[in-house]
């Protein structure tokens, strides 16, 4: 790679997902830089084009918006049509959304709606006929299958065996639904159509796998399609879900299917509508069978077979598709992921739930760090071919393969099964490997038990956006993903100086450290080899908890820890794995499973089901289309940016592109607040003598006006922080709330809201700050925030303002890690035995942080609980796994 400039070209510094010009573009471009732009960590990403030809286009065509704006045109209709107006089409929206059909039926059959609001359908039964006529997704067809002991087939109801239990297939084409979503004009701005690599620096050692399209799979399978080809690299997902809560067995068995072409933000957004539903398999206990768990495997595997059976054919000639910008290719729809929870993969793979889906790794050897050889879809074959044919190959038993004959994936195109199988976050690392086992270890060897380390959970300071677990975590009954995040923010924290064994510590720091970088939104070759790290350091000191006797039976032998050995691999095939969760599953469930029941009769629900989810994409699809008139109508231009004014915005107000300072409420809730209100409701001791330290060295006293206790202040409650655009964080969660707040009254029938003073990191050395980076005492300073104020009129002249100010309270400079947690030691700065305080521009404010009370051995002090810990404990750590932006600036070597 010596001559750079002609292999690798530098694009803009925004996320892949947030660029449409860096998705577009073939060929991307070195981008002057503002002059203008706020100073922010670059994310630059110097990008390798495929190097043959690929996505060819073959002419143009309309898109299906096109096709029906000219139809609407042709026809002298509105775009509403069939519904009359935007009024009426907003009113069948609400319908469709908020009521029942026979409520609905009701409301349009009242004399007020028929007199004043007049629809075009009086009742549920006209209206339902208007939705019908809109477009929608690929047609639902039902297909009966009959299965015995030795076979399963596609039968119809003349040719149905009685002593055959009888199955109902719902399906739709899959390339009917790739169709769709690669032409939809909606997701335009966010298709890819061909492969790229991507490196963080010039001279290409920086890898960085977001983007299905910048992983190595999308690459390798470009090379092997016919050449000017468009890869529609395909994921599926399947789960079974409950469908109802309170009695009843009604299972659902979806089958999703969406695009690694689609950028995974949009992909993970229900509302985007980038997934689609293709399939419902049949869910039996199948009790009239002797071997239920083998016909349960040739079920499934016969269902996907036949529903993926045209897939198969396209993925090996292409089909012509118009795309969403309008261009015609040549289209090969090729599985590259699988999303499931291990007892899915293992289904999908053909294998015992007591093996690895992925690797041959051996029964007994799955707790151990090591590679083992992966699993051949051609040799997986081989072994169940010669099994079928009664020759019993040693190899069926040795690779754990259960009885199925016919692989719904032996007919893919250009697919390994077996590396298409995704790593899979919510239910290997946070149900399985963290709740699961590390959390119960940990559990039993805190001293005390169980009961003491609630309390270190009941003692953990509040934090915005963190649950404050009141009760603990041992009373929580149903754990969900946002349980599993909460507790791991804290937990190394809450386990410090549990034990005397610090293996045990350095064990579950590792995991947690591998668990963070694996949610990732964007790695490099950096944060791989860091999790590698991780991996190693948990292996070295797992023993710990087999000779402190925390982990019965002694052996590792669990799947969902050995599936941590294939994170990195996954990631370097697929891109991050924030775009491969099943926690977006889960969701999809809601809409495509659960809320369908609900809109049945509960009676026969599959095809009402199926009609109702079609209602709904047709309505969807409408309001795509309707975005898109509007869009075009308005030459789609951009909203225009804030004005960074000093007031900032209100917390109803649309959070502000970044612009490195924060920003409060635009109206003070606390208008004229006295000096002695401030020292005795928001403990702001010395208030006016350091507010006058303050304007001195800054050279902004008044000459003749000196802060007095006489003087009054607007005070604000709150004030909210813009974090940088980070490559690794989710661009939608940058906003964070500061809080300081006085103890108040919420009336006799409930209790007084306790006073919040939360902890901010703030700039004691910008400059240094900027160009190094990371935590350091010398450029950050921990300090817990009282009061966030203006001053009044009388102290500043117009243009020598400010702006807002914060009184905080010191912790002394940040010294030493602690060898146990490796965070941060933490004291607060007194003075004369009071606390020590400054008054500091808001502007200086870097982030919120979270401290911990450094627990020692003992049991928690009841004075501790309810969140007072800040109040009483002497000793704290900045704690590291808050978030993912602290744990990065952790990562930041001293300099």
């Amino acid at each position: 790679m010596d001559n750079v400039a002609s292999t690798f070209v530098l694009a803009q510094n925004k996320p892949p997902d947030q660029d449409p010009e860096l998705r577009q573009a073939k060929r991307a471009r070195i981008d002057e830089e503002d002059e203008d732009e706020p100073l922010i960590s670059p994310d630059l990403r110097y990008i390798e084009e495929f190097h043959g030809e690929h996505a060819s286009t073959y002419g143009t065509a309309p898109t299906p918006f096109e096709l029906l704006q000219e139809k609407q045109n042709r026809d002298g209709l509105s775009m509403y049509a069939p519904f009359a107006d935007k009024e009426e089409w907003d009113l069948s929206c609400w319908l469709l959304e908020s009521v029942t059909k026979t409520a609905a039926d009701k409301f349009l059959k009242l004399d007020i709606t028929k007199s004043r609001v007049q629809p075009s359908f009086g009742s549920a039964h006209t209206w339902m006929k208007h939705i019908d006529q809109l477009p929608t997704g690929p047609e639902w067809k039902c297909v009966r299958i009959s299965a015995d002991a030795t076979n399963v087939q596609v039968v119809s109801e003349e040719d149905e065996d009685e002593d055959d239990e009888v199955f109902e297939l719902w399906m739709r084409d899959p390339v009917d639904a790739v169709q769709e979503l690669i032409g939809n004009p909606a997701l335009k701005e966010h298709i890819a159509y061909a492969p790229e690599r991507v490196y963080a620096d010039a001279e290409g050692k920086e890898r960085r796998f977001d983007e299905m399209w910048t992983a190595d799979w999308w690459w390798q399978t470009q090379e092997k399609i016919p050449t000017g080809g468009t890869v529609a690299s395909v994921i599926l997902s399947t789960d079974k879900t409950q469908l109802s809560q309170f009695r009843g067995d009604k299972v659902a068995y979806p089958v999703y299917l969406t695009l690694g072409n689609i950028a995974k933000g949009i992909r993970r957004q229900p509302s985007k509508h980038a997934s689609i539903l293709i399939g419902y398999l049949p869910v039996s206990k199948l009790e009239s069978f002797d071997n239920p768990s083998t016909t349960a495997y040739r079920l499934f595997h016969f269902s996907m077979r036949h529903i993926l059976r045209s897939m198969a054919d396209a993925g090996r000639n292409g089909v012509y598709m118009t795309c969403a910008d309008g261009y015609i290719r040549r289209v090969f729809p090729i599985l590259a992921a699988y999303i499931a929870d291990h007892p899915e993969q293992c289904l999908v793979a053909c294998c015992k739930q007591n093996r690895c889906p992925r690797c041959l790794v051996g029964r007994d050897e799955r707790g151990d760090l090591k590679k083992s050889a992966k699993r051949q879809p051609n040799h997986t074959l081989e072994t169940l071919g010669a099994q079928q044919d009664g020759l019993y190959p040693p190899s069926f038993l040795t690779q754990g393969l259960q009885e199925v004959y016919a692989p719904f994936w032996s007919d893919l195109p250009y697919s390994d099964i077996f590396s298409c199988i995704s790593s899979d976050i919510l239910h290997q690392l946070h149900q399985g490997v963290f709740k699961d086992h590390l959390l119960k270890w940990c559990t039993k060897l805190v001293r005390g038990g169980g009961d003491n380390f609630d309390r270190r959970f009941q003692a953990m300071p509040i934090y915005s956006g963190l649950r404050h677990f009141t009760k603990g975590i041992s009373h929580i009954s149903q754990w969900t993903a946002g349980e599993h995040k909460h507790v791991q923010r804290v937990f190394v924290a809450a386990l410090a100086g549990s034990q005397d064994d610090g293996r045990v510590v350095t064990a579950a720091r590792a995991l947690l450290d591998f668990i963070t970088l694996a949610q990732y939104h964007s790695h490099t070759t950096a944060t791989l080899e860091r999790m590698r790290t991780a991996l190693k350091i948990f292996h070295r000191n797992k023993s710990a908890f087999i000779e402190l006797e925390a982990r019965v039976p002694d052996h590792f032998n669990i799947s969902k820890l050995h599936s941590l050995l294939h994170y990195i691999e996954t990631i370097m095939a697929l891109g991050s794995l924030d775009g491969l969760n099943s926690e977006h599953t889960e969701r999809l469930h809601i809409d495509f499973a659960k809320q369908a029941y609900r809109g049945t009769n509960h009676k026969d629900y599959v095809v009402q089901m199926t009609l109702w989810l079609q209602r709904r994409e047709a309505t969807a699809l409408r309001e795509s289309y309707l975005s898109w008139r509007a869009c075009m109508h308005d030459n789609c231009k951009p909203p225009s940016e804030p004005s960074l004014v000093e007031e900032g915005l209100s917390d109803s107000d649309e959070a502000p592109i970044y612009s490195g300072a924060p920003w409060i409420a635009k109206k003070s809730p606390h208008p004229r607040v006295s000096v002695s209100a401030l020292e005795e409701s928001y403990g702001a001791s010395g208030f006016v003598d350091s507010l006058t330290l303050f304007l001195q060295e800054e050279g902004l006293l008044r000459p003749g006006f000196h802060p007095n206790p006489h003087d009054r202040f607007d005070v604000y409650n709150s004030t909210s922080l813009y974090m940088p655009p980070d490559v690794h964080l989710n661009p939608n969660s940058l906003r964070i709330s500061v809080k300081a707040t006085a103890q108040r009254s919420n009336g006799t029938r409930k209790a007084e809201s306790p006073a919040r003073w939360d902890t901010i990191l703030f700039e004691t050395d910008p400059v240094a700050r900027r160009e190094k980076g990371g935590l350091n005492g010398k450029r950050l300073q921990v300090a817990e925030l009282h009061v966030v104020f203006r001053l009044p009129d009388h102290l500043i002249s117009p243009s020598k303002d400010p702006g807002p100010l914060a009184y905080v309270h010191l912790f002394r400079k940040l010294g030493a890690l602690d060898p146990e947690t490796g965070m941060y030691r933490l004291v607060r700065a007194t003075r004369q035995l009071m606390p020590r305080a400054l008054i500091i521009p808001l502007s200086k404010i870097v982030r919120p942080c979270h401290i911990s009370p450094r627990f020692g051995q003992g049991r928690v002090p009841s004075s501790w609980l309810k969140g007072k810990s800040i109040e009483r404990a002497e000793e704290f750590l900045l704690n590291k796994y808050i978030d993912t932006a602290m744990f990065e600036a952790y990562n930041i070597p001293l300099q």
